[in-house]
């Protein structure tokens, strides 16, 4: 900390600064410099903005993250099951037309236990015609 820089001072609840003190101890800082650290990451993003807007795009986030690992469990799991000898390698679940339109419908709306199920469907139906191809 450079002493140009202002000084200011703060009234902190006695549990409080115990813990900074506790962290800048951990972590071998000053105890000005346990502050100063913490209050750059909070404001640079270091920490998830919760404010309304911040929260709904987290959520969106995770929605598409969740959304991507259903499609890649699938995929996953169709390799696994081909390897086990139980299934063709196509590598590829067929989704017929009309599931795809009712994909993309609850994608777009955001409705990812909707679009779970349509793609777990299209998966069973695809599994199911090459079970009775296959005898």
């Amino acid at each position: 900390m450079a002493r140009k820089d202002p000084q200011v001072n703060v009234r902190l609840p006695a549990s409080l600064k115990q813990r900074i003190e506790m962290a800048a101890a951990e972590s071998g800082r000053s105890f000005t410099a346990e502050v100063v650290i913490r209050l750059q990451q909070s404001l640079t993003g270091a920490f998830v903005d919760l404010s309304s807007e911040g929260f709904g795009a987290l959520i969106k986030r995770l929605e598409a993250t969740v959304e991507t690992s259903d499609v890649l469990f699938l995929r996953l799991r169709d390799q696994i099951r081909a390897l086990e000898g139980k299934e063709p390698n196509s590598g590829a679940v067929e989704i017929p037309a009309m599931a795809f339109e009712q994909l993309q419908d609850a994608l777009e709306k955001g409705e990812t236990e909707r679009a779970k199920a349509v793609l777990d469907d299209a998966v069973r139906t695809q599994l199911s015609s090459l079970r009775t191809s296959d005898t």
